[in-house]
């Protein structure tokens, strides 16, 4: 499998410039390969504006996945993310090609940072099937907590996504 990991100077809370330059670096790729792997927030910054937060029928999500079917690629990123108007995560969605996707969200927040404050603590795990791969999808802080990683390798998990701001 051939990832590309986009490191990006993000435009403070500009989601539609984010898009843009993320587009743009995609479509300049010479080989595109199977994954493009975007920094937390990738279309906000690292706010604690939860304004910004959308729900699965927003524009980031959408993006993800009209860009992941136009370039033949599946993309993974995480952004503000509402869920019934009330609780905001930091979720990271893995879209595939065929615009199916899956989503996590970050368990450990960065309370040096006010997330905890912001944004609520994710439960669950998310592991995704890629090309034949066992992926498993984190954020940022997470890494800080190998226990969790220990038992993902045990579960028969291959790779391990942590993306980070």
């Amino acid at each position: 499998m051939k990832i590309t990991v986009c490191s990006l100077d993000i435009a403070w809370e500009d989601k539609q410039l984010n898009f843009n330059k993320v587009e743009s670096l995609i479509s300049q790729m010479e080989d595109k390969g199977d994954l493009v792997i975007l920094p937390e927030m990738f279309s906000t910054g690292f706010t604690m504006n939860i304004s910004l937060a959308e729900d699965a029928a927003g524009e980031t999500l959408k993006w993800m996945i009209e860009t992941s079917k136009k370039y033949n690629i599946a993309i993974m990123g995480s952004f503000p993310f509402t869920q019934n108007g009330r609780e905001v995560f930091n979720r990271a969605y893995f879209v595939k090609p065929d615009g199916t996707w899956s989503h996590y969200d970050k368990r450990h927040l960065f309370r040096m940072g006010d997330e905890n404050n912001h944004y609520t603590r994710g439960e669950e795990k998310c592991i995704v099937n890629y090309n034949g791969v066992r992926i498993a999808l984190n954020v940022c802080y997470d890494i800080r907590f190998p226990e969790l990683v220990r038992k993902l390798a045990l579960e028969g998990v291959e790779m391990l996504f942590v993306v980070s701001q």
